[in-house]
């Protein structure tokens, strides 16, 4: 009942390191909590199969509710992994009433600690801050932001 993933094996040449990055985008919405608890299970039973050197699982995880972050860690716990992301306070920006929120919807789990972590573009210049309106870019380009990861 989802979106469908993505999941791409990346090799260094140089090292012969293969890296698994399984790309998300899970049900939005408040009323979707539901449903992404399921996804949170599906993911980890896709990440408990299968070998690689590091695991990187990102996207649009639609964590809007509290309960979201408590899945994220877990999903984290459960499967070995760090969540890069957890410190962004906001990777997007949503009309709630007309106000523009900043909310930290996008994440990264990795399997080891990145050396920076960011979320780029509008995020950075103007900011989480609830505001009259979004900026430009949200509506214009993406209402997400890139979340830049050095690992």
């Amino acid at each position: 009942g989802g979106k469908p993933s993505l999941e791409a094996r990346l090799l260094d040449l140089g090292s012969g390191r293969a890296v698994r990055v399984v790309s998300v985008h899970f049900k939005a919405g408040s009323d979707g909590l539901d449903l992404r608890e399921q996804q949170y299970q599906g993911l980890a039973r896709v990440l408990a199969v299968g070998d690689a050197d590091a695991r990187v699982v990102l996207g649009d995880f639609n964590a809007t509710e509290p309960r979201d972050r408590e899945l994220l860690q877990g999903l984290a716990d459960q499967v070995g992994l760090t969540w890069a992301s957890a410190p962004l306070p906001c990777t997007s920006y949503w009309d709630q009433r007309r106000r523009c929120v900043g909310s930290a919807l996008d994440h990264v789990l990795m399997s080891s600690k990145p050396h920076a972590i960011a979320a780029a573009g509008a995020c950075a210049e103007v900011g989480c801050d609830a505001a009259q309106r979004c900026p430009l870019a949200a509506r214009t380009i993406s209402d997400h932001c890139p979340v830049v990861v050095e690992w």
